[in-house]
């Protein structure tokens, strides 16, 4: 094995680690905190971006071995940084748009969790930055060191293994700024959500006294809490970093709809989701039936009002409403006619003011 081979292998070794301790640094506190949480997306959100920040890490150690340059190494590793910093800070958005889109086409194209970028995601990246740029520019000098403690015929000894492996540290802690600078506002609020429902909804005492206890507002489930069941998923449904407001949803299997808006790490309130998806959906429908219900109230794009008054002749009587999926802020309905001859499927966005995008015939 000639000493360039030698050194490619110990470059993509030596860049893997790197990768996988800035990818533990970035997402092993949401895997600690949501790990046990129904939390729809997590699993795929986490194996996608911990699989391309640890393959960014060893293109870049092996990038760094081919040119065997120190200055080669700052620029490639500064490249690295800034690639490592974007998967991280635009996978809660972009990211998790993108699985949403994959696991239900029926969401394709839409801006699920549109970003907002802005200098956080500038100082998010300058630890990652300074670092990889260091480790960059030392690289070849710190790989002819683990070359000496090769076998003779090549293969890693432990003293090897540590040479290459002791800055994994540095990286760990690097992932864990960026996670608490920019990751930790969309963590949280889905964890206290899950706290307080997995606490909550079962807790026989008061729920004041309960909040003051371990300081979560489970008051906030109060007025929601008999429409609970056991089993459910969780998933953002809003984020909004400028109000540092972020809205969680909650589905369960008994049919309830839940909405829980969490303001600056703490509970604000939890409350019925579904009556603008499904009494106010169907009062749009029928022109009719919101005298009594002001929770109903939604809006109506002016698209989705020509489409619905052309086909004004097909939907004739009180229909069927119900659910059928949710992608974020986005969310899919179905009214179905009495005799199942017409059906539609239409379109909602929002959180905190509901709006009727579009409508489709059923299919």
């Amino acid at each position: 094995m000639t000493n360039q081979s030698v050194n490619l292998r110990l470059g993509w070794y030596n860049g893997l680690m790197l990768g996988v301790g800035l990818a533990i640094g970035a997402w092993a506190p949401e895997l600690i905190g949501l790990g046990g949480a129904p939390v729809r997306w997590l699993y795929p959100a986490l194996v996608l971006g911990m699989s391309l920040v640890t393959l960014l890490g060893g293109l870049s150690g092996w990038l760094i071995a081919r040119i065997d340059s120190a200055l080669a190494g700052g620029v490639i590793g500064l490249a690295t940084a800034m690639l490592a910093t974007g998967v991280i800070v635009y996978l809660p958005f972009e990211g998790r748009t993108l699985i949403v889109w994959l696991s239900d086409r029926r969401f394709w194209g839409l801006p699920v969790y549109p970003s907002e970028s802005g200098l956080g995601s500038v100082f998010a990246g300058l630890f990652p930055g300074l670092l990889l740029v260091l480790l960059g520019i030392l690289q070849p000098y710190r790989l002819e060191g683990a070359q000496s403690a090769l076998t003779s015929e090549g293969r890693l000894t432990p003293r090897a293994w540590l040479l290459l492996a002791w800055p994994m540290a540095l990286a760990v802690a690097a992932g864990l700024i960026t996670d608490d600078m920019k990751n930790r506002a969309l963590r949280m609020p889905v964890q206290i959500v899950a706290e307080a429902i997995g606490a909550g909804r079962t807790y026989q005492g008061n729920l004041f006294e309960l909040s003051r206890e371990r300081r979560v507002n489970y008051n906030a489930i109060a007025g929601v809490r008999a429409q609970m069941s056991a089993r459910y998923s969780l998933q953002v449904v809003e984020i909004d970093t400028r109000n540092e407001t972020v809205v969680v949803g909650a589905h369960f299997d008994n049919g309830a709809w839940i909405y829980c808006r969490v303001l600056a790490f703490n509970l604000s309130y939890c409350y019925d989701a579904s009556p603008p998806y499904t009494r106010g959906f169907a009062a749009t429908l029928t022109g009719e039936g919101l005298d009594d219900c002001q929770a109903c109230t939604l809006r109506v794009a002016p698209e989705a009002s020509a489409w619905l008054q052309s086909h004004r002749s097909q939907l004739v009587g009180q229909p069927t409403i119900t659910f059928l999926a949710q992608g974020g802020r986005y969310v899919w309905m179905r009214a179905a006619w009495p005799g199942g001859d017409s059906a539609i499927e239409c379109l909602f966005s929002g959180a905190r003011s509901i709006r009727l995008e579009s409508c489709r015939q059923s299919p």
